[in-house]
Parts: structure tokens; C-alpha cells; sequence
């Protein structure tokens, strides 16, 4: 009975841990941790402002999706899982909604830059419109 009871209690502890989850991060960066970040160029930088911010300046080759956009959720549910996303916005409000919805979509990596947009011109990183 003790055994029977020891082994339920391991396969219970087995499934509350989620392997893929505990092997997703996301994490919030500076802008400057971001760029270091996107020299990597298997990384993709997701852009969630509106289409009108970004066609007033973004960080080359971003993809825009909008996190205001009726298709948010099924065009993030498009991306590959596996790839290493910088997710930003504006000032970060957005992109750490965003984020959240998000979280439970199985994506490996999402770092979230922090201060968004206002951030990265502060640090007068390029910008390309």
C-alpha cells in the first residue's frame, strides 16, 4: 500500500511539471540587451505596435503584428515555436500584454524589451522607416 501510494504521489509531482514549460523563457531586456541579443540573425524582432507606428520607425526587418488586431492571436499562433523572438512596443505595455497572452503557445524563447521603442531611440539604436 505504501509503495502503491509512493508511486501515485511521483506521478502526480511528474505531471504538475511541465518539461516544455520549464524550458521556455521569457525574459525582460534593455534595449542595449536587445540589440546584443539580435546579432544573432536566426533571431526575430516582433513588433506589436499598430501598423501606422511601425511605418513611422522600426527596428530593421521587424515583423509587425499588431496586438490590437482582431487576427493577433492567430497570426502569433502562425510563428515557429522554436525560434528566439525580441517582442516590443511602444513604451512595453503592449508587448508585455502581448507576452502574456502568449505565454501557453509553446514558444521556446521571447525576450521583451522592456522600454520599447521610446528605449531604443533613447540609446540612439537604428531606426529604419
Amino acid at each position: 500500500m505504501k509503495r502503491l501510494l509512493f508511486l501515485i504521489v511521483v506521478f502526480l509531482l511528474s505531471c504538475s511539471s511541465t518539461p516544455e514549460r520549464d524550458k521556455n523563457v521569457f525574459e525582460n531586456v534593455s534595449a542595449k540587451q536587445a540589440q546584443t541579443i539580435m546579432e544573432d540573425s536566426s533571431v526575430v524582432v516582433l513588433d506589436v505596435r499598430t501598423a501606422n507606428e511601425y511605418n513611422d520607425g522600426h527596428i530593421k526587418d521587424a515583423l509587425n503584428i499588431d496586438i490590437k488586431s482582431e487576427n493577433f492571436m492567430d497570426e502569433m499562433q502562425k510563428l515557429d515555436k522554436d525560434t528566439t523572438y525580441v517582442m516590443h512596443c511602444r513604451s512595453g505595455g503592449r508587448s508585455a500584454m502581448a507576452l502574456e497572452k502568449v505565454k501557453d503557445f509553446g514558444f521556446k524563447k521571447i525576450y521583451h524589451m522592456d522600454g520599447g521603442m521610446l528605449e531604443w531611440a533613447e540609446n540612439n539604436l537604428p531606426i529604419e522607416k
